[in-house]
């Protein structure tokens, strides 16, 4: 589903793939893609996630910098708000 033809190297096995497909075979997701067959972009918050990673292939669920959170990594953690940069920061405690 992945290939764009059936023909495929003879000495590396290697096919030729569709832009989202990944593997010798395209029998699975590029980075920054999940879902395969149907390979969905992982849509991950560039601010929030962590540098160098992608999502999960099965789920497309991101991973997060510490104080963000959600699927994509678009949502301050609890204790953690969300500056006018748009990137979240620590809430400081107040003592009374």
């Amino acid at each position: 589903q992945g290939r764009t033809n059936n023909i495929c190297n003879p000495q590396s096995g290697h096919c030729d793939c569709k832009d989202k497909f990944d593997g010798n075979k395209c029998d699975k997701c590029k980075d920054q893609y999940f879902g395969f067959p149907d390979c969905q972009a992982c849509g991950c918050n560039p601010i929030g996630t962590q540098e160098g990673t992608t999502c999960t292939f099965d789920e497309g669920k991101c991973f997060c910098k510490k104080g963000y959170s959600g699927d994509k990594c678009d949502q301050c953690d609890r204790g953690y708000h969300q500056s006018t940069q748009g990137t979240c920061i620590g809430t400081k405690k107040c003592i009374f």
